[in-house]
């Protein structure tokens, strides 16, 4: 027969494991409706020495006033071969790995290197609590939250750069290339266009040359018929 002692200590349990991260004993104390919460440390304290005692491959880890269950490190490298995140697909797990390589970052930036349909993502994220939006000019400030780093088991923001390195590296290469290409192609139009104005502009030129050669070319032609004229009546006057 469970005595109520047992059963609290199997209720605590319960909520450990189906909550798949740290939580406090404020919340265990909610959830319970025990007020004496020394009552929970009391059998937080005897769950984890009996998880320690059977070597199982699982263990009741507290850090301060927060506790969770987590899988020992020498089956890590295992667990992680299975997708721990189901629920995300490919695409919004691309936004969520550039946010990670980039928090705190902007929105506007994200939207930038994964399109307007990172909007659907972020929102997403953020009702599943994996991210915050904090407001930042005419923009918002993306921030990864304490769930995020306790569902994927990571303890800061440099382990979550290295776990979505293959997936965010790519997709930032992508842009930076992007970059690149459009400020080539920028480029390349000023050029054509400078081509183009100045062409515009020897043809225009061109034919206004000619113009005013020939037109110089008449008057001079005019001044020489004028001034052989006028020599002609000088001799022609003396003659007389």
């Amino acid at each position: 027969m469970i005595t109520i002692e047992d059963d609290i200590k199997y209720q605590i349990e319960s909520i450990l494991f189906a909550c798949g991260r740290k939580i406090s004993i404020d919340e265990l104390s909610q959830l319970l409706g025990i007020r004496v919460k020394e009552v929970i440390k009391d059998k937080l304290h005897e769950l984890q020495k009996e998880y320690r005692d059977k070597n199982s491959s699982l263990m009741i880890v507290d850090e301060g006033d927060e506790w969770k269950v987590t899988v020992k490190e020498k089956y890590l490298s295992l667990v992680r071969k299975i997708n721990p995140h189901t629920e995300l697909s490919k695409t919004i797990m691309e936004t969520l790995a550039v946010v990670a390589w980039k928090q705190p970052t902007k929105q506007s930036d994200v939207i930038r290197i994964r399109t307007n349909k990172a909007y659907e993502h972020i929102a997403e994220l953020e009702r599943m609590g994996f991210l915050v939006k904090e407001k930042y000019g005419r923009s918002y400030l993306l921030k990864l939250t304490q769930k995020f780093y306790d569902y994927f088991d990571l303890k800061d923001a440099n382990a979550a750069r290295e776990m979505f390195k293959d997936i965010s590296a790519p997709a930032l290469e992508e842009i930076e290339q992007k970059k690149v290409d459009e400020f080539e192609d920028a480029a390349e139009d000023v050029y054509q266009k400078e081509d183009r104005e100045k062409e515009v502009t020897d043809d225009e030129i061109k034919p206004n040359e000619a113009a005013f050669v020939e037109g110089y070319e008449k008057d001079e032609e005019k001044s020489m018929e004028k001034g052989e004229r006028k020599a002609t009546k000088d001799v022609e006057k003396k003659e007389e």
